[in-house]
């Protein structure tokens, strides 16, 4: 025969003002902690004592590590704190991060650590908003402008139709960004300079993939290279030609259907092939300037997430309306 059992008391971490106030005090222990280690002592940190000492310290990291709160009694100045909500935040700002340079499988792995342990709404929100983000980033960044997404922009503002813990400026801050990225994607399909920007970016993230996407990339690079520009317009560079000729070179026998004869130097010696990162480099830094930069890879940023405040602390304002 079971009882009913009075409910628990809400967690501090749903409520925003005490979440922090308890984020911001294991913060000030950490870094009393951290300071001592770069004076060059050893810090020791003085836990519970008595005869259930060990016992109480036992539960307090099964709680941590398991990512359940713990119940500090009524009494207590918070009846329960979740230990693992600064890791749920560390894990997201990761993510974040992950997410504004197209990391995708690290900003997707960081999220599944920051959902396991957080317990505020609001930063459970922001995870889950996280989360649709990186299925819209990555399917403006992998999927040809003109053809069809797979719903990624319907499912990132279904989800910022319904986060009701976090602050309307940070949620517009979003939905301003979806309307961006997707805007910039939908006119690649018919702006030369947007494809180009959209087709660097293609090589940028084929070079993260190593010799097995080398001439995924150099195929990036040239075609970035070949869209709408006259020829009249382009960089009279000798130096230049001559990357591009041998980079051409590498999918001649895709055209001819047999082996081109490969190139000679002076000596009569076969020339290596050019590498995929420079051939993209030397592209990327020759049409700068079409769109007033100096930065070569700057435009392919018009395809990047900017994340909101990412200045500052976002947990200041939490749960605001």
């Amino acid at each position: 025969m079971t009882t009913a059992s009075t409910p628990d008391p809400p967690l501090v971490s749903s409520d925003g003002e005490d979440a922090e106030a308890f984020l911001d005090l294991v913060a000030a222990e950490r870094q009393a902690i951290g300071r001592d280690r770069f004076a060059g002592r050893d810090p020791a940190v003085r836990g519970p004592s008595g005869a259930r000492a060990a016992v109480t310290l036992a539960r307090i990291l099964a709680a941590d590590r398991e990512g359940a709160p713990l119940n500090l009694g009524a009494g207590a100045q918070w009846p329960q704190v979740n230990p693992a909500e600064d890791r749920a935040e560390d894990a997201l700002q990761r993510a974040i991060a992950a997410l504004t340079q197209w990391g995708f499988a690290v900003a997707r792995r960081e999220l599944s650590v920051a959902a396991a342990l957080a317990r505020a709404a609001a930063r459970q929100q922001r995870i889950e908003l996280l989360r649709a983000l990186v299925g819209l980033v990555r399917a403006v960044a992998l999927t040809l402008p003109g053809d069809p997404l797979r719903g990624e922009e319907a499912t990132a503002r279904g989800v910022l139709a319904r986060l009701d813990a976090l602050p309307l400026a940070e949620r517009d801050h979003y939905a301003a960004e979806t309307a961006r990225l997707v805007g910039h994607w939908r006119a690649a399909a018919a702006d030369d300079d947007e494809w180009r920007a959209w087709a660097l970016l293609r090589g940028r993230l084929a070079l993260r993939e190593g010799a097995v996407a080398e001439e995924s990339a150099l195929a990036w690079a040239l075609r970035a290279w070949d869209r709408g520009i006259p020829r009249e317009e382009r960089s009279p560079d000798p130096t230049l030609d001559a990357l591009l000729s041998s980079a051409r070179v590498i999918f001649q026998p895709l055209v001819d259907g047999a082996a081109a004869p490969p190139e000679l130097d002076d000596r009569g010696r076969p020339i290596a092939p050019p590498r995929a990162t420079d051939v993209l480099a030397a592209i990327a830094a020759a049409l700068a300037p079409r769109d007033g930069s100096q930065e070569p890879y700057a435009v392919t940023r018009r395809f990047a997430l900017a994340a909101y405040h990412a200045t500052t602390d976002p947990r200041a304002d939490e749960g605001a309306a």
